[in-house]
């Protein structure tokens, strides 16, 4: 399955026929559209919502997927993950607001039937759902709703059984359309995925469902396990999604190439459950795709495993670069693998997320990035050494911590060297006829490794100051300020523009919130490590 956001689809209606021109086997066979409201395409006739209307833009874009896709005897499916209710609904409808009555999820369930009967040609509904307030993100589950006039109100709904109920609703309505469902279980935190197994726990054999998991848990990130939900539920359908390296790791520019990591979640998916169904891809993230990028390597690696996930890495890497490469091959994979691992290093360094969608992150972006993912992080992989790592980083860096990050950076720095080294040792002919901007993207991740050492050497430094105020921290951390900002006036005078990855103003933006987080953040005490 291709897994392409809405939006794309609206902007570059020939994306679509480029990703499925390219050949794919098996993986063209779904297209999954992503990125819409519950309730956006639900006309709604029973109720009176004041202001509620259809997203015709949106129908049309979602037909016409459908017929060219159903043109190549490709399914579609269609995933929302705003699911918060219209605007007034509630207010004209009280006894919506009480969960206990089950309204609500007859009103789901109509919705749901509403849209599958606008979109007769659609296969598929799908629901991601830990992104959208008030459900389960940043907001207390439900927290638009009541559970009842009275606190001793009876029956109690706990957060499983409300998501038992959402889902139930869902799948009903495609049930009764001869329609598949399937859920995509991305979740931030561990309490969120133990939700989100409660609520399958009990899942009813006549409802359909599978579940599409993001290749690791807390949303495409290397450094974390895969999700739970594959050991612990092995009896119900499962799918697997892969980023293509776009979203968190370079959106492309900056390479990201990851066969070997593909295959290993695979074979470590099939150990689990022998109810892998369905290999997912997104070729397409927001307005980049991978395309004519270095990153093609791993829809290549996508389209391979998806009919043998234990072939030889090496050999599908040589199959993918031989055409671009020629003789060059050997060396330009070894560069590509040399920028993964750069990338990996600094742009999930220890492990968290310390990326703002693969762009160098603001300071406050970045301090509950680190904070909050971190503490996830220590969930999912309580080792010694990430506890022991995060405590340096997070809560009481020492000297070894920023000793640690430099060196970090600098390795990092070094390998996207070497890669460029690599690349630059191969004959012209061979480097310009790949037609992949290989050698702009290693000089983008060099630059955006410069950047980021500063700004993790800052936010140790930031954090220094503030458990310590007398320590002396203060002049080392303004002095890394300015160089922050001696390099944003360097990245202004760049003739021709950087990359939005790297943005002056991105960098401007990190010391500017920095600096008002100094000026109005107390000193605080941590506690000695237990």
């Amino acid at each position: 399955m291709y897994s392409i956001p809405a939006v794309a689809l609206a902007d570059h209606p020939d994306w679509l026929d480029r990703v499925l021109d390219y050949p794919t086997g098996q993986l063209s066979r779904w297209v999954q559209v992503h990125h819409g409201h519950l309730f956006e395409l639900a006309p709604l006739p029973r109720w009176s919502v004041p202001g509620h209307v259809v997203n015709a833009q949106r129908q049309e874009v979602l037909r016409r997927t459908i017929e060219r896709c159903h043109a190549r005897r490709v399914r579609v499916a269609w995933m929302v993950g705003k699911l918060t209710p219209p605007a007034g609904l509630l207010a004209a409808h009280p006894a919506l607001a009480d969960l206990h009555t089950g309204a609500y999820w007859l009103l789901v369930e109509e919705a749901v039937g509403e849209i599958l009967a606008a979109l007769p040609g659609l296969d598929e509904f799908s629901v991601y759902l830990f992104e959208s307030p008030p459900f389960l993100d940043a907001h207390h589950f439900f927290g638009g709703f009541h559970h009842g006039s009275e606190a001793s109100a009876w029956p109690y709904l706990a957060p499983a059984d409300l998501l038992r109920a959402l889902l139930q609703a869902m799948s009903r309505a495609c049930r009764r359309a001869g329609r598949s469902f399937s859920v995509l279980t991305h979740v931030w935190y561990p309490f969120q995925e133990q939700i989100l197994a409660a609520a399958l726990g009990d899942w009813p054999d006549d409802l359909p469902l599978l579940l599409e998991h993001n290749y690791s848990t807390g949303d495409f990130n290397p450094h974390l396990p895969e999700n739970a939900l594959l050991a612990s539920r092995p009896h119900l359908r499962h799918g697997l999604l892969f980023c293509g390296g776009l979203e968190y790791a370079g959106l492309g520019e900056i390479p990201f190439c990851c066969p070997e990591l593909m295959q290993e979640r695979i074979a470590s998916a099939w150990d689990h459950t022998p109810r892998l169904e369905r290999l997912s891809f997104r070729p397409i993230w927001e307005d980049r795709c991978l395309l004519g990028t270095p990153n093609e390597v791993n829809l290549a690696a996508a389209v391979a495993l998806a009919a043998n996930p234990w072939q030889d890495t090496d050999g599908l890497w040589l199959a993918w670069a031989r055409p671009h490469f020629g003789a060059g091959a050997p060396a330009a994979i070894a560069a590509l693998q040399e920028a993964a691992a750069a990338n990996l290093a600094v742009f999930f360094q220890g492990g968290t997320r310390t990326n703002d969608h693969s762009a160098l992150p603001g300071f406050d972006y970045l301090r509950s990035r680190a904070f909050n993912y971190g503490k996830a992080l220590i969930e999912w992989q309580p080792t010694p050494r990430v506890k022991q790592d995060l405590w340096e980083m997070l809560i009481a860096p020492g000297d070894r911590a920023l000793r640690r990050n430099r060196e970090l950076h600098a390795g990092a720095e070094a390998a996207a060297a070497r890669a460029g080294a690599v690349l630059a040792a191969l004959p012209s002919d061979l480097r310009t006829s790949s037609g992949l901007p290989l050698g702009q993207g290693l000089d983008l991740l060099r630059e955006w490794i410069r950047v980021h050492r500063r700004q993790m050497e800052a936010l140790l430094r930031w954090r220094r100051h503030t458990l310590a105020p007398e320590g002396g921290e203060l002049p080392e951390l303004e002095q890394v300020l300015a160089q922050l900002d001696a390099g944003a006036a360097a990245l202004e005078a760049a003739d021709p523009p950087v990359s939005p990855l790297i943005a002056p103003a991105r960098v401007r933006r990190f010391t500017t919130e920095l600096r008002r987080a100094l000026a109005a953040t107390p000193a605080t005490e941590v506690p000695p490590p237990p």
